[in-house]
């Protein structure tokens, strides 16, 4: 789901290739055609592979079934076979886009179609991420996830016109453990994970903002989120691997504009995690927001909904892309 899920017994699963409607191979830098269903209002109709077939073809274990347990309103999926994004058209384009990274504690994807649908209606093609998780049995191990979120700036850029975006204009949004992949993909671009023979590989993965919503960004104690933690290295990881995936020690100047959201009442993931991003962000001279509310616990997909204690921020994201240029002034508003 949108935030980090504290207890995950029995958890939810189907194969990524059941969820998609329509593919289209992302095997080239040529724009896609998309069909007339997937460019009508903000709803997802089409998904898109990020890679060939035969690019990840490492064995994975067998999906599970799902629990019934868990709130209809997620479609959590864990053992993801097929990456892939799932584009939202906005009626309004602005020419920006986002890829979105929910959260599941690097155990699943808890996707939930509120946060895209209402970026999407104030103006951004969004394109939200199936990506696979450290525990699939992967080559790229903990780091499968971000060579996912890397293939999806690439693709959507390579295909900008397309889609109607502007290719200096492509950023990360992420929520808890999917704002450690966002966190990782503005500070880790550089970073070569790509497979033999991607015909992307010469786009460039950084994107160029970054929304980072009760963000896992820590691997180093004590603040640390201890269930992505154990997702990603087994209960105690080196001190190398630590430091190499903590965010906040790879920021550099080349590390994009951040905007940063947390609740103070944030049991599961601390605040001092967006706290130690602003801060590195700050000392090397990188634009950066970052507001802290005082309720809400971890649910900051609770901010899309009027009236919640977090509701204040995602309009302070907007008006922050707007200031920053990543969206014409005006081109926002709704209707």
């Amino acid at each position: 789901m949108w935030n980090e899920l504290a207890g995950i017994p029995d958890m939810v699963t189907v194969d990524a290739a059941r969820l998609s409607r329509r593919g289209v191979l992302a095997g080239g830098a040529a724009a896609a055609t998309l069909p007339a269903a997937a460019r009508a209002a903000p709803a997802a109709e089409l998904d898109i592979p990020l890679w060939p077939d035969d690019i990840l073809a490492e064995r994975v274990r067998p999906p599970m079934p799902i629990d019934p347990k868990l709130p209809a309103r997620y479609h959590p999926v864990v053992n993801v076979t097929r990456p892939v994004i799932t584009p939202y058209r906005p009626a309004r384009p602005n020419g920006a886009g986002i890829i979105t990274c929910a959260g599941g504690g690097y155990v699943l994807v808890g996707r939930s179609p509120g946060p895209p649908n209402w970026l999407a209606d104030r103006g951004y093609w969004v394109f939200d991420l199936l990506y696979r998780l450290p525990g699939g049995g992967w080559r790229a191990g903990p780091d499968a996830s971000l060579q996912d979120v890397q293939q999806a700036i690439r693709l959507v850029r390579a295909r900008a016109a397309a889609f109607g975006v502007d290719p200096a204009r492509i950023g990360v949004a992420g929520f808890s453990a999917g704002g450690h992949i966002a966190a990782s993909a503005a500070t880790r671009f550089a970073d070569d994970l790509q497979p033999p023979s991607n015909a992307l590989a010469s786009v460039s993965a950084r994107p160029d903002f970054a929304l980072l919503a009760c963000p896992v960004i820590t691997m180093t104690e004590p603040h640390r989120h201890g269930a992505s933690t154990k997702a990603l290295f087994g209960a105690m990881p080196s001190a190398d691997q630590a430091a190499s995936h903590s965010a906040e020690l790879r920021v550099t100047p080349r590390t994009p504009p951040c905007f940063l959201a947390h609740s103070a009442s944030d049991r599961v993931v601390s605040p001092q995690n967006s706290i130690l991003m602003f801060s590195a962000l700050r000392a090397v001279g990188v634009a950066a927001e970052l507001h802290i509310f005082d309720g809400g616990g971890h649910d900051m997909g609770q901010g899309f909904k009027p009236g919640t204690p977090v509701s204040a921020w995602p309009e302070l994201f907007i008006q922050w892309l707007a200031r920053s240029g990543f969206a014409a002034p005006g081109a926002n508003a709704r209707g």
